[in-house]
């Protein structure tokens, strides 16, 4: 009680490693630092670490000697009259040193938003998340049916006469059979008795062994009158043979005529070609595949030949591309990853199942240091990589604790493009956003020179005057598919020749969409232009030097750079070998399009839900957790999590759904920001993650609408946004 009190009024933890990553703007040196590290970095003493052995080594607190505690925690007095810090004066000194800076650059109300999300993490994780195990094992054992099936069908892809196994995960496997290429491969290879080798077995059919060079074997034979040799058996066959068939017989044997051996034959030791052991060594052999499309030329890996085959790469040509295979690939690598991660692998030492205490509770980890964009990431499951929707049977498993419980999800909506509307302010699309406009629609509609509203009738269908309704007609369906593949990519600075190749559009449609983006919302290229000089002038050079992977003879210095958005949020760029039409201008490092575009949009985005989940986790411990019958359990990017008793599951949900909308005005007052409009978000309630029942009745609005105003009093000393005064808003 006293610790939910505490949160409640806005009492927070300083975490050092998580300020840290925060001063550091989330650059890969900087995550998930040790303290040890951290001291090293602030110039204070490194701790005793012989506690830390010991706990290491299984031995229990209770159990280590008083004073060796004492030191590791208060520190201890130096026989040269100076004087070692423990854990707790390291600690507190570190905090210092961390509060001075973020003081000075300005960050440190952006490290409280930070903290007050790690505290409704440290509460998710907690509380875990419930999990029906028998459930859990009866769908692992139908997604393993389903993986043969999936297998077996990929099998029926491949050539009948492939010479070697196929490793569908393997890129050297992916890349040629996608993109043509060749796949190298150890085969056999025989010697023939002229000197010449051949592929082919000697017990193949219609082959004559006496072709093939052999290894030799000592072999009994009979000595003939004719002065040869032949075996044992191979004689004695013959002469059954000539009796038997009144053919000729055999030469005759020589007999010893005196001595002990009189009247025996005479035999020797003759070397023959063993027939078990034809000559033969693995060498190397390749196999062509002919590919089904090309690939872009960015996906170029640093071996000749050979391209990206990742999961971006993947999605991109099963989205673009007709390749056979693909789809049955995608369900292969997500069935296998759900196996792995969310249910038990074959040897039943890997999965979630693993994990789940007698309690039937797993308590995930929740991830705020292992990022470049400050997003949050999970491990021990990782629970914030769940798939959305119905692409996994993973969801069935998590229920509720209670009784007739349910689990409340909610979800913003598009909440990366509201993030871009923030960050470079385009009027037109501002209010595309406020009038709720199907934004693929828009672009079309822009690139066709036609009014929105046909656009949208064609695009996906209208109700008659009489009620029926109206399908959308086939090429108008594809346009707008094509219009969205379009704005993904252009959002994450793919170029117009890029997306044409990847999407199979022709490069004059791709134009036109760009050309009608431009005209329509021309700040959000001006924005990411100035943000790219801002990039470029911020640069400074590191000691990291690299061979250029296309010119080796080439090396490349590294550059880093940050920058800040308005919430205060550092982000750090690093640069990159160039492209190969970029080296051919003489450029040999550049900043990346992809991360200028990326960094800020999803580190935003990740910032708004930190801002929703400090205001959850103080909302519910100010009503103790709904009595202890509601709990938070989880995040998963964009979305959070509770668990809720049937008497509960209503007012939790409102005020899940009250908090994620009232993120958008905790940020504008929190930050002094005048934000142009808020993020939506949706809200739904199942009997257990998967299933999903859309609350938005007039009264959920209603109870929303209250709770969120009041959280603004409670909260924000009674903010009220601007676009809460707007007549379009309303």
């Amino acid at each position: 009680d006293a610790w939910m009190e505490y949160v409640a009024g806005g009492g927070l933890v300083w975490d050092l490693q998580l300020a840290e990553y925060v001063l550091e703007g989330q650059d890969q040196s900087s995550h998930m630092l040790s303290m040890d590290e951290l001291a090293l970095r602030y110039d204070e003493d490194l701790k005793v670490d012989e506690v830390k052995k010991l706990w290491e080594a299984g031995v229990d607190t209770p159990d280590i000697d008083p004073d060796l505690l004492s030191r590791y925690l208060l520190g201890e007095d130096l026989p040269n009259g100076g004087r070692r810090e423990g854990d707790i004066g390291v600690t507190r000194n570190i905090f210092l040193k961390q509060l001075a800076r973020a003081q000075k650059e300005g960050m440190s109300r952006l490290l409280l938003v930070e903290f007050g999300a790690l505290v409704a993490s440290i509460e998710m994780e907690r509380n875990g998340m419930y999990v029906d195990k028998a459930l859990g094992y009866k769908l692992a054992d139908e997604l393993r049916a389903e993986l043969a099936e999936a297998k077996q069908q990929l099998e029926e892809y491949l050539p009948a006469d492939l010479p070697f196994t196929f490793n569908w995960s393997n890129r050297y496997h992916l890349s040629p059979i996608i993109f043509g290429g060749k796949v190298k491969y150890q085969r056999r290879q025989y010697d023939l008795k002229d000197g010449t080798t051949t592929w082919q077995a000697p017990h193949e059919p219609g082959l004559a062994k006496l072709h093939f060079a052999y290894a030799q074997k000592d072999e009994l034979h009979y000595v003939l009158a004719d002065g040869t040799t032949m075996g044992i058996t191979q004689y004695e066959d013959s002469l059954s043979y000539a009796f038997g068939n009144g053919g000729p017989a055999p030469p005759e044997r020589v007999q010893y005529k005196a001595g002990k051996n009189a009247g025996e034959f005479k035999t020797k030791k003759v070397k023959v070609d063993d027939y078990d052991k034809p000559k033969s060594r693995m060498v190397d052999a390749y196999w062509e595949f002919h590919g089904f499309t090309k690939p872009l030329e960015e996906w170029a890996s640093s071996t000749e030949g050979l391209y990206s085959v990742g999961s971006d790469v993947i999605k991109t040509l099963t989205e673009n591309t007709n390749i056979p295979f693909l789809k049955t690939l995608g369900r292969v690598t997500a069935i296998s990853k759900d196996l792995g991660t969310y249910f038990i692998s074959d040897d039943g030492e890997k999965g979630m199942l693993t994990l789940v205490g007698d309690d039937g509770l797993v308590h995930h980890s929740i991830n705020h240091t292992s990022t470049v964009t400050g997003r949050l990431s999970g491990n021990a499951p990782n629970l914030q990589n769940i798939p959305k929707g119905n692409k996994s049977k993973a969801k069935q498993m998590f229920v509720s604790r209670y009784p007739d419980g349910d689990i409340g999800q909610s979800d913003f909506s598009s909440l990366e493009v509201y993030c871009q509307a923030w960050l470079t302010r385009p009027k037109l699309l501002i209010k595309d956003l406020l009038e709720g406009l199907d934004l693929h629609c828009v672009r079309l509609a822009a690139k066709e020179r036609m009014p929105y509203g046909d656009v949208l009738r064609l695009s996906k269908g209208y109700f008659n005057d009489d009620g029926t309704f109206v399908d959308a007609l086939d090429e108008w369906d594809y346009k707008r598919t094509g219009a969205k593949v379009f704005s993904f990519q252009r959002a994450y600075g793919a170029g117009n020749a890029t997306i044409a190749k990847s999407t199979g559009m022709p490069l004059e449609e791709v134009e036109a969409l760009a050309k009608a983006e431009d005209e329509r919302y021309p700040e959000i290229n001006k924005y990411f232009a100035e943000l790219e000089k801002e990039i470029e002038t911020n640069a400074v050079p590191t000691t990291n030097f690299s061979a250029h992977p296309l010119n080796p003879a080439i090396r490349v210095q590294t550059k880093i750079s940050r920058i800040r958005t308005p919430d205060g949020k550092r982000y750090t760029f690093r640069s990159h070998p160039s492209q190969g039409w970029q080296l051919k201008r003489g450029i040999i490092s550049s900043f990346s399009p992809t991360e200028r575009m990326n960094y800020p949009v999803q580190g935003l985005g990740g910032q708004v839900m930190k801002a929703a989940m400090w205001l959850l986790v103080r909302e519910f411990y100010r009503k103790k957790n709904f009595s202890g019958g509601a709990v938070l359990v989880n995040t998963v990017h964009d979305a959070a999590y509770r668990d809720s008793s049937p008497q509960w599951s209503f007012a939790s949900s409102v005020t899940m759904h009250a908090c994620m909308e009232a993120a958008s005005d905790f940020m504008a007052w929190w930050f002094q920001w005048n934000i142009p409009l808020p993020v939506p978000t949706d809200s739904v309630r199942g009997a257990n993650m998967g299933e999903e029942v859309k609350l938005n009745s007039d009264e959920f609005k209603a109870e929303v609408a209250k709770e969120r105003a009041d959280l603004r009093v409670r909260y924000m000393a009674g903010f009220v946004p601007n676009y809460l005064t707007l007549k379009d808003y309303q």
